[in-house]
């Protein structure tokens, strides 16, 4: 009789801590939501945060992809709650070459430019944008 009640309390316990790992769908936009025009005058905002960062940043080449993208990312949240918007808006992908100490070219890497507006929001690097929680639609 105690194991059948141990046994029943084990797997009423594991029941429970199974069910608070539901994964619940994020929020969603709404399917009429207004993304506005893209921005405009987004290079030199661009380049004054990488001037902020770069150790050469007057060597600095960019190169814009052609055309923006609409973006979306979400807040993390533990298991079971949703994951909210935290920003819906334009991007843009772009590659950065900069020299290095050393006064050699490092190689094009990839960012993306998140704008909320005209104005710059964040910049993430292209390939752990999606650890940052965030989508193109």
């Amino acid at each position: 009789m105690i194991h059948r009640a141990i046994f029943l309390a084990s797997i009423l316990t594991l029941t429970l801590s199974v069910s608070g790992c539901a994964n619940v769908p994020p929020e969603q936009l709404p399917a009429d939501y207004d993304f506005g025009k893209p921005p405009s005058g987004y290079e030199p905002q661009v380049e004054a945060y990488f001037d902020t960062i770069l150790r050469d940043p007057k060597s600095a080449r960019y190169e814009y992809a052609n055309g923006f993208v609409q973006v979306v990312c979400h807040t993390f949240e533990l298991r079971g709650t949703p994951r909210r918007i935290k920003h819906a808006g334009w991007g843009r992908v772009f590659t950065v070459n900069a020299k290095n100490a050393y006064g050699g070219y490092v190689g094009a890497e990839e960012y993306i430019a998140l704008f909320e507006g005209d104005t710059l929001w964040k910049v993430l690097d292209y390939g752990k944008f999606s650890l940052e929680g965030c989508s193109l639609l």
